[in-house]
């Protein structure tokens, strides 16, 4: 159960995943995974959308499927839907900092 009738799996922290039914403009349903940590879930989920031969759009599948793969990016130290709180510790050195692409720096030039 869920907080609304179309939250299939429901999350304390943002959402879960939710199953959009079919209305008069759109004959599909809508997959959407709004909490990451259902990403395994979700992919489950499409499966089985996929057997019954149920059509459905899932506009999120290729970012789950990214974060499945470790090729999806998160922000370090800046909010973000998937952002990383990097500490400058020893610890996170060893473990996180060879991870991290960071941005350009911008120096300010003046004239």
């Amino acid at each position: 159960m869920g907080s609304h009738p179309y939250d299939i799996v429901f999350s304390w922290h943002k959402h879960g995943i939710h199953l959009y039914y079919p209305y008069e403009h759109n004959p599909n349903y809508f997959l959407r995974a709004t909490n990451y940590a259902y990403a395994k879930d979700f992919i489950k989920m499409a499966e089985n959308l996929i057997n019954e031969w149920v059509a459905f759009v899932a506009d999120d599948l290729e970012d789950v499927l990214n974060f499945l793969s470790r090729e999806k990016y998160w922000t370090v130290n800046d909010y973000d839907e998937l952002h990383f709180d990097y500490i400058p510790s020893k610890e996170y050195k060893d473990k996180y900092l060879k991870h991290i692409k960071w941005d350009e720096l911008k120096i300010v030039k003046f004239l």
